[in-house]
């Protein structure tokens, strides 16, 4: 299945992610994107426009997303995780995307 112009999701990127997200801005598609293969490869991928355009949102998003696969969840799960936040986050303005998912990601930074 394809996301957002994404090659292939494998599986699990549990054992190609670093020990803190390497987020990218591509401000031609004004989106995030996290290597998932050690830079090489397919990028999972977080649009600016899908939260009302604001590139600090999209990096949260990826940044939650991120602890998520680092934490053994597959692709897939990933982005249906994202999927849910971008919902969350329109819902509430992207401003304000939901003190319970902030509260989560926090214990899982290091």
């Amino acid at each position: 299945t394809s996301h957002g112009g994404a090659t292939k999701p494998a599986t699990s990127a549990k054992g190609a992610l670093g020990s803190k997200p390497a987020l990218r801005w591509d401000p031609v598609g004004r989106r995030v994107l996290l290597p998932l293969s050690g830079g090489r490869g397919s990028c999972f991928m977080v649009g600016a426009r899908s939260v009302g355009g604001s590139r600090e949102e999209a990096e949260r998003i990826a940044r939650l997303c991120w602890a998520k696969l680092k934490h053994g969840a597959s692709v897939e799960e990933a982005y249906r995780y994202r999927d849910g936040l971008v919902k969350r986050s329109c819902a509430t303005g992207a401003a304000g995307g939901g003190a319970a998912t902030v509260t989560a990601a926090t214990t899982s930074r290091h």
